[in-house]
């Protein structure tokens, strides 16, 4: 079984339209090294998921565990010792799983989409 933490790198690159070149600049590794991290086959350093969970404005939290209940920081994408946690149903966790799997477009229209229906619940 492929660790959650390769599932969701590639799930936030991809949500992000970044290709791995770029994820491995953003980190200073080689594209290989961040090839084996989505493949499962590596592991990112301690720096590199701080790194990546700043970059991305998600917990570490999410990137570690695979039934974890808190996915987005609040503000500030910074480790912080009081930090509120999101209950999410498993319906909820997965919308957010496939909406990640989007591109960013894709979110935009899933988003109005959204907006429509809240908008016309009389229909």
């Amino acid at each position: 079984m492929k660790p959650i933490i390769a599932t969701r790198l590639r799930a936030l690159r991809k949500s992000k339209n970044l290709t791995q070149k770029e994820m491995s600049q953003i980190l200073h590794v080689r594209r290989q090294t961040y090839a084996n991290y989505e493949a499962g086959i590596r592991t990112p350093s301690l720096d590199s998921l701080i790194l990546l969970a700043q970059y991305f404005h998600v917990t570490l939290d999410f990137l570690l565990c695979p039934d974890c209940s808190s996915y987005f920081e609040s503000t500030t994408p910074c480790l912080s010792p009081k930090k509120e946690s999101i209950r999410l149903s498993s319906y909820e966790r997965q919308i957010l799983k496939d909406t990640q799997e989007l591109t960013s477009t894709e979110q935009e229209q899933v988003m109005a989409f959204i907006r429509f229906l809240k908008e016309n619940k009389t229909l």
